[in-house]
Parts: structure tokens; C-alpha cells; sequence
């Protein structure tokens, strides 16, 4: 558990004072902490969604610096094959703590109005999936990438949302790695494609006619030293995610008692993601 300042320049006449929490697990999970005081003139009793928003993706920013700044050089080269070579701008799940929502409403799916309210939501959680009441009090609405909980008693959950927080992070990871798999599929079909090329090419030269590029067995040389330098980052890559997923080192959460807390358990059903995911790993 670290603490870091944050002193990325910033635009002029913007005076921002920024500090992260950050907690690097064992199983592999890099989670940030902040508490809002205030942005521009809102205080922490009054922040708008628009303001947070904002907060959030320079956040996301400082965080993907940060944490380059703090991982060797062999990490860098599996996430930047991950996300091809744009790890930096790399999707991050929202989790949000309050204290209260303005307006309260009584009913939580009214959020999603398809409207003004869901339209602010989205902002910070995404693509908006389902809003829940925990208690009288206390609502929860999920997006497809942030979770915001808010009422009196939302730290108390702090655990079971922070093994949600850990897994679906890692199931947006997944969506990254399956998109790269077809990548490199792709690539490889083209390779073939090229090789077959070069073969036509090399059948031809004996009845002196000239087909295709004549470079072109190098730059299949080069292309497959790139795929099989993928592959093999991919593949490590895949063993690393089978271990954080070891039920030895993934810390799972009793079933709570209290009746927020199993409402909460319900929605959020941690150990079938957890098996879903040790899956679709495997897969």
C-alpha cells in the first residue's frame, strides 16, 4: 500500500491537488482510492456528475503514468500487446462510494429514464445495466464500466465491492484479450495469404516470369517474428490471469447477514463471475 502526489503539470489558472491511495495485491489487482473534497466551487456534499466526470478521466490518466512509472519493463510489454500499444488509454472500472443522490428517488430503476438522469449516470458508469434498492436508504446502479453506490451505509460493503471491483476488472481485461486473440488470428490468415505468395512467385521464376513483390518472403519473415513474439507474450499473459484467479490467493467474501447485505450479495453474485471468469480463462 502506497501513497502518491500528483504533480502532472496542468493547464494555466488550474490548481489541482491530488493524491492517490494505491493498493498492488498479490493476486495481481492495482486498485486506486481518492476522496473528493471538492472540484471547482462543489464541495464534497454537493459534486455534480459533470465535474466527476471530468475528475475521473484525468484519474484515469494519472493512474495508467503512475503505474508505468512503477512496473518493470516485461509487465509494459504484456499490456501493451494487450491493448496494442495503447495501453495508456486503457478502460478502468468507476467504483463510487457516496454518501447520498440527488434527487432521491424512492424507486432505484427510475434512474434509468432513458433520459437526463441516465444520461449523467453514463458519464461515469457507462452503459447503464440495472439499479437496485439495497435498503430504504441506500441504491445501488451498475454500468458496464463503474458501480455506484450510494447511501449511508455504503462503506460497510467496502469488501464485497471491492471483490466485484477486483473481478470485473478483470472481465473487461477479457473482452481486451478475446478481441487481440482474433487480431492475431487475423494476422496470421494474412501471413499464409503472403506465404502462398511467395510460393506462386518462386514456382514462376523457372519459366522467368515475375510475380508479386520479390521482398516478400522477408516481410513474412518479420510479420511472423512479430505474431510469434505476441503469442508468446499473449500466452504468459493467460498464465498470469489463471493465477489471480487461484482460489488460494483470491480473496472471497462471507455471505453478509444484514439485509442490505444480502441484497447486495444477490446483485452482485461475486462467486458465479468467479467461476465464470476461472472459464473463460481456460477457454
Amino acid at each position: 500500500n502506497i501513497e502518491a502526489k500528483i504533480n502532472f503539470p496542468e493547464d494555466e489558472g488550474i490548481v489541482q491537488v491530488e493524491e492517490f491511495g494505491m493498493h498492488f495485491s498479490v493476486n495481481g489487482a492495482v486498485v486506486y482510492g481518492m476522496h473528493i473534497d471538492a472540484i471547482m466551487d462543489k464541495l464534497q456534499d454537493d459534486i455534480c456528475i459533470d465535474l466527476l466526470a471530468r475528475v475521473l478521466v484525468d484519474v484515469h490518466l494519472d493512474s495508467s503514468r503512475i503505474t508505468k512509472d512503477l512496473i518493470s519493463k516485461y509487465q509494459m510489454s504484456l499490456l501493451e500487446t494487450a491493448f496494442m500499444n495503447d495501453a495508456a488509454n486503457r478502460d478502468k472500472f468507476n467504483l463510487l462510494i457516496t454518501e447520498g443522490i440527488e434527487p432521491k428517488l424512492e424507486e432505484a430503476v427510475d434512474y434509468l429514464d432513458g433520459e437526463d438522469m441516465e444520461n449523467e449516470l453514463k458519464q461515469v458508469l457507462g452503459d447503464t445495466q440495472g439499479a437496485w434498492n439495497l435498503t430504504k436508504d441506500d441504491v445501488l446502479i451498475a454500468g458496464r464500466n463503474g458501480l455506484l453506490v450510494a447511501g449511508p451505509n455504503g462503506k460497510q460493503y467496502e469488501q464485497a465491492l471491492m471483490l466485484y471491483l477486483q473481478l470485473h476488472s478483470r472481465n473487461m481485461f477479457m473482452r481486451v484479450f478475446f478481441t487481440r486473440v482474433f487480431v492475431l488470428g487475423d494476422e496470421l490468415r494474412k501471413i499464409r495469404d503472403m506465404i502462398g505468395l511467395a510460393q506462386f512467385a518462386h514456382d514462376k521464376e523457372s519459366g522467368g516470369v515475375a510475380v508479386g513483390d520479390p521482398a516478400i518472403v522477408d516481410k513474412v519473415r518479420d510479420r511472423l517474428s512479430v505474431a510469434s513474439r505476441d503469442l508468446i507474450l499473449m500466452t504468459e499473459t493467460m498464465g498470469f490471469m489463471a493465477d489471480s484467479l487461484d482460489p488460494a490467493v483470491l480473496q472471497k467474501v462471507g455471505r453478509p447477514k444484514d439485509q442490505g447485505g444480502k441484497e447486495l450479495h444477490r446483485v452482485l453474485r461475486n462467486d458465479f463471475m468467479i467461476s465464470n471468469l476461472q472459464k473463460r480463462v481456460r477457454d
